[in-house]
């Protein structure tokens, strides 16, 4: 378990952590008080357009405390696409609940467990695709939801 410096709002919780906020246009009334670590998949993806498009896809379908598994995959087409990855994320979420407010402040959305995220490219559309690199990585076997408390 990864130790989080918890506080009483969400956005002094993301600064104290480095932890990213879902953003406005995948936010839902379900989702909008979650923040995402990301710490496992930046420690082997150094491609910023590649780490971006992966995130997008976490904050997409991981929309809710329930949703603790994502599958990836670039989103293009394989007829005209040289480069291509595909895997699976999954997510441990601590749930921060707040006794002076009553209620659950926010959600710590954490990566925990990297399986079989291939990453393959091609020179040209009539070859088949060579794997260049295969992550799989966890940090945690257990990913069932905790609650924690704040002041």
């Amino acid at each position: 378990m990864h130790n989080y410096q918890l506080l009483s709002t969400l956005s002094a919780t993301q600064k104290a952590n480095s932890l990213d906020q879902i953003p406005k246009q995948y936010s839902n009334k379900y989702n909008k008080n979650m923040l995402f670590d990301f710490s496992l998949l930046e420690k082997h993806i150094l491609n910023t357009e590649t780490l971006a498009e992966i995130k997008n896809q976490c904050y997409k379908y991981c929309n809710d405390i329930t949703s603790k598994f994502v599958s990836v995959f670039k989103p293009c087409d394989v007829f005209t696409s040289f480069n291509y990855y595909n895997g699976n994320l999954f997510f441990k979420p601590f749930a921060v609940y707040s006794d002076s407010k009553n209620k659950r402040v926010y959600v710590i959305m954490q990566l925990v467990k990297i399986e079989n995220l291939f990453f393959e490219t091609r020179n040209n559309i009539y070859d088949d695709y060579t794997v260049m690199q295969t992550i799989n990585d966890q940090i945690s076997h257990e990913c069932a939801i905790t609650d924690l408390m704040i002041a």
